[in-house]
């Protein structure tokens, strides 16, 4: 019997501030499951209209977010949850509901006596099956300069599937660490 539905979960954007980026895709993956669950700019309704909006990618991952008890993210508390209230706001949506949130990176800051707290270090100390990808930026660049074609489709699917590894790493290393943690904050 399952307590409690919890969800790991990571975003990819197109710059690091929220006012002169979007979302490209976020990636979720309940606990319990080892499918992940895709949600992407390009593959939104609202994409053929208008490409540089990521109003329906939004309310979509606010959705999901908020389906979970608890979410686990990794440097989430200063990123994505932040970047995703930016874009909320800035479509005149609602931010997210309160929830109950891990955020793994503090897990490793203080719990862990590594040199870094990179998710990538975290998954090559603790050995984990999966690895996470490279971040090749001319990726997301031809992402958003060949939206909607050919290029655009394949950069794309090159930055969810980045995102995908990020979400099944996430999750081994929560599933490696869970019992040293002790604080779930409201979010």
């Amino acid at each position: 019997m399952e307590l409690f539905r919890v969800g790991v979960f990571d975003l990819e954007t197109s710059n690091l501030n929220a006012d002169y980026g979007i979302i490209l895709c976020g990636v979720f993956m309940d606990v319990n499951s080892n499918e992940p669950e895709i949600l992407r700019w390009d593959m939104m309704p609202e994409f053929k209209r208008n490409k540089s909006s990521d109003r329906q990618l939004c309310e979509k991952i606010k959705e999901k977010i908020e389906s979970f008890d608890i979410v686990i993210g990794y440097n989430s508390s200063r990123f994505d949850f932040n970047f995703l209230k930016a874009r909320l706001l800035r479509h005149g949506l609602d931010i997210i509901a309160p929830v109950k949130h891990i955020d793994l990176y503090y897990v490793v800051k203080y719990k862990l006596k590594l040199h870094d707290a990179k998710l990538d270090t975290v998954a090559k100390f603790l050995n984990t099956k999966y690895e996470k990808t490279d971040v090749v930026g001319e990726k997301w660049v031809q992402a958003l300069v060949e939206a909607g074609n050919r290029k655009g489709r394949e950069a794309m699917d090159y930055i969810v599937e980045h995102c995908v590894y990020d979400v099944y790493v996430l999750k081994e290393v929560f599933l490696k660490l869970k019992d040293m943690i002790n604080i779930i904050k409201l979010r």
